[in-house]
């Protein structure tokens, strides 16, 4: 099986967000490996004067595809991976076959795969209105929810940050708070916007890229746990006032 031609890749990413009149914001090389996020026009305003936009996350490699919602906070000029996200896809090769990933789990394992047409399939599929609808509406649920306490903070962004998986995340651990501490509200839109206040500043594009899936699964967990049973509920509640407590986040 022939590797994956990342140039090809991000040819046909350009090519699908310009059909729907987006733009690249920008991309990365560093040898075979491929960071690109893109901006569509759809914009939602979270508070006044503070904008969110629309837009695609990409990172390509010779051997694997991931393709993510990308939400871009224009006030301050970073963005925020949402790899948990049901449009999320991404394929791994493996041996003469190709792995499927949605949402965080496998789907298939299939051979003989067309990568072009599944690869734009999957772009158009986190261009969809309704997508940024659900991305943008989860931040307005971030403005909502309070920390009651530094150690909530700190163990919504360590259960995130998830040392397993991102062995550097010690590093910018203190960068993320001193961010964090420096904005008005102890609420997690703020937590969140600190951890992509970092990743923009990041020349690493691969580290770049896990900080702003961070954020994303930040705001994911919050949806999810709104949304969860209520069972799941008084494991880990929010409270009547809105505040997140102990166990709320990255548990």
């Amino acid at each position: 099986m022939n590797p994956i031609n990342v140039t090809h890749i991000l040819d046909l990413f350009t090519e699908v967000i310009n059909e729907r009149s987006g733009k690249i914001l920008e991309s990365f090389r560093h040898n075979e490996r491929a960071f690109s996020r893109a901006l569509l026009p759809s914009r939602m305003e979270v508070k006044a004067n503070d904008q969110l936009q629309a837009g695609v996350a990409l990172k390509a490699t010779p051997v694997s595809l991931a393709i993510h919602p990308f939400v871009f906070r224009q006030v301050c000029s970073n963005g925020c991976v949402f790899g948990k996200s049901i449009q999320s896809r991404k394929l791994n090769q493996v041996g003469h076959s190709y792995c499927l990933e949605m949402n965080g789990k496998v789907n298939e394992v299939v051979t003989g795969l067309d990568v072009d047409w599944w690869f734009k399939d999957s772009v158009a599929g986190c261009c969809k209105e309704e997508v940024f609808s659900n991305t943008s509406n989860t931040f307005r649920l971030a403005l909502q929810h309070s920390f009651t306490g530094p150690a909530n903070v700190e163990q919504a962004l360590m259960g995130s940050l998830n040392l397993e998986k991102f062995p550097g995340a010690k590093e910018y651990h203190a960068k993320i708070m001193k961010e964090y501490l420096a904005q008005d509200e102890p609420v997690l839109f703020n937590l969140i916007n600190a951890v992509t206040a970092v990743a923009r500043d990041l020349h690493d594009a691969e580290k770049k890229w896990k900080l702003e899936c961070v954020a994303g699964d930040l705001a994911w967990l919050l949806s999810k746990q709104l949304n969860a049973p209520m069972a799941h509920a008084k494991a880990s509640p929010v409270s009547s006032t809105g505040r997140l407590g102990i166990g709320s986040i990255g548990a």
